[in-house]
């Protein structure tokens, strides 16, 4: 288990108040990276009936979730060559100008584009795969783990913040005003990011990474040697099962509750506890991430939500529903951090930027894909379950297939712990 002693003894010397303050700025941009998505949520009703309910109004939020994970990769690669302060600015203003852009959509082409590849872009910009690598540039080897887990930790915060807030403005508020004063708020965002930031190195010094220049935007897996090979298969396959579960928790949980009579408090409450635990399951992660034998503790998260999925499959009632919800909620954001913890330490820090993208791209798909199977079978309470079993399965599969893999570390991490690793 890792000692917390070190995390804290660097937090309190002179560093420690400029690592706090990118943390606290890493945390910031997660709280406000939330919004990207939740108004389009809260006002589709609207949305739809001002653009006539048409079609590519449905198809916004799937190509939005499909460009994001394109993005993810190049942004990934970018924010090594640009710097991740550079590519976090431009981020916050260029979401402001998309947002002040969307009320002004005349035809749902428009807008589709505007928000399905324009506000993707920015959301990527100031998300999970720049911050990763901000965090590794400005904390300490062997304490990355945990801040980056303080850092994503602000996306549940402000899903828990604003998501009520949003569902009570859509009934008083326009939803193109609404566009408008969240883009004055990016705006403000991107203004304290320029004072944060000025006196940051805008591309800090880094370990060499072989082959990087080759390497830069197309990683070929022939310049990868046989260990980072089957690392990253295994954790691509993994995170393409979060993606779908995590897809599954965010538009496909309420229905089957609902066929079942479920009733609202049931409902509300697991829900309530699922949002807490998940920000409990990122500060965990975080903590094991600072450790070894991290490919075992992915394991564990993606145990974790296997069997979450096989209770839910097999059995329902008020107490199951809950107890679904709490044994999700402790995995839900493990598996992500824990994630980008073995990228970093399997790959080198200059890679791990685009390596880290990749991944990101691959939780996408998985995302997109399961939530079109499960619109397909949602209305087959039969088929539904089956999906569920194969999202369980899947799941399961890829946790053995961590626990069964050892690897060593890059060179640039073999004399972490005064040279000593063990295994």
């Amino acid at each position: 288990m890792p000692d917390l002693a070190p995390i804290i003894d660097t937090l309190t010397q002179s560093s420690g108040s400029m690592i706090i303050k990118f943390i606290l700025c890493g945390f910031l941009i997660m709280l406000m990276s939330s919004n990207m998505k939740l108004p389009i949520f809260a006002y589709y009703s609207r949305i739809s009936d001002d653009y006539g309910r048409t079609h590519l109004i449905d198809a916004a939020p799937t190509i939005f979730a499909l460009s994001q994970g394109l993005f993810s990769y190049l942004i990934g690669s970018l924010s090594h060559r640009w710097g991740t302060a550079r590519i976090l600015i431009f981020g916050t203003f260029f979401a402001s100008v998309v947002l002040l852009a969307l009320p002004g959509s005349e035809n749902p082409i428009s807008f589709v584009l505007l928000y399905g590849f324009c506000a993707s872009f920015a959301l990527t910009c100031i998300s999970y795969v720049p911050l990763s690598v901000l965090i590794d540039q400005v904390s300490e080897r062997g304490k990355t783990g945990f801040s980056y887990a303080l850092v994503i930790n602000g996306a549940a915060v402000g899903y828990v913040i604003f998501a009520p807030v949003w569902i009570l403005a859509q009934t008083s508020i326009h939803w193109q005003d609404s566009f408008r004063y969240e883009s004055a708020a990016f705006a403000s965002l991107g203004i304290i990011l320029l004072f944060v930031f000025r006196e940051f190195s805008w591309r800090p010094n880094e370990a060499p990474c072989h082959d990087l220049k080759r390497e830069f935007l197309f990683p070929r897996s022939a310049h990868w040697n046989s260990h980072e090979k089957r690392i990253f298969a295994i954790l691509g396959a993994g995170f393409f099962c979060c993606g779908a579960t995590m897809s599954f928790i965010d538009a496909l949980l309420v229905p089957p509750w609902q066929m079942q009579n479920a009733t609202s408090w049931v409902m509300a409450s697991s829900l309530s506890v699922l949002g807490l635990l998940e920000i409990i399951s990122g500060l965990i992660a975080g903590y094991l991430a600072d450790g070894l034998h991290k490919l075992k503790y992915l394991g564990a998260f993606y145990s974790l939500k296997g069997l979450s999925f096989l209770l839910f499959a097999f059995l329902y009632s008020p107490l199951t529903a809950m107890t679904f919800c709490i044994v999700f909620g402790v995995s839900f954001l493990g598996s992500v951090v824990m994630t980008s913890a073995v990228s970093l330490e399997v790959f080198c820090s200059r890679r791990h930027g685009s390596i880290f993208g990749m991944l990101f791209l691959i939780h996408q798909i998985g995302g997109v894909i399961a939530l079109g199977f499960g619109f397909m079978t949602i209305r087959n309470l039969h088929a539904f379950f089956l999906h569920i079993l194969i999202l369980s399965s899947l799941t399961l599969i890829a946790a053995l297939a961590c626990f069964a893999t050892r690897y060593p570390l890059s060179p640039s991490l073999r004399t972490r712990r005064n040279g000593v690793i063990r295994r």
